[in-house]
């Protein structure tokens, strides 16, 4: 596992951590999109990078407006149009706890 998986791993546990035990703030754990940067460049272009830091903020933005408190505590990626995850997945997320990771004991 490369350093920047184990690291967005441990990012997402710290996060959730702190939705669990701190209810009345609003967290997410949210990836920006490819955006090309020097550490882009330095990774060997490994990827495509066509998203921009604009699109990173303006998510951002959105998301911390309220009209998206339902992804509080959850991944969300730029990339994704919040409208169609709304329109059509958004009870879905709900009712399933999703787009959280967790360890699964069945029962």
């Amino acid at each position: 596992m490369n350093i920047i998986v184990s690291s967005s791993i441990h990012i997402e546990r710290q996060i959730r951590s702190a939705f669990v035990e701190y209810p009345g703030i609003e967290v997410f754990y949210m990836h920006p999109g490819c955006v090309k940067t020097d550490m882009y460049e330095d990774a060997g272009r490994c990827f495509t990078a066509d998203s921009t830091v604009e699109l990173g903020a303006s998510t951002m933005q959105y998301l911390t407006s309220g009209k998206a408190d339902y992804l509080v505590g959850r991944y969300v990626s730029a990339e994704w149009d919040l409208g169609e995850v709304e329109r059509d997945w958004k009870e879905k997320i709900i009712a399933q706890n999703g787009l959280v990771s967790k360890l699964s004991i069945p029962a």
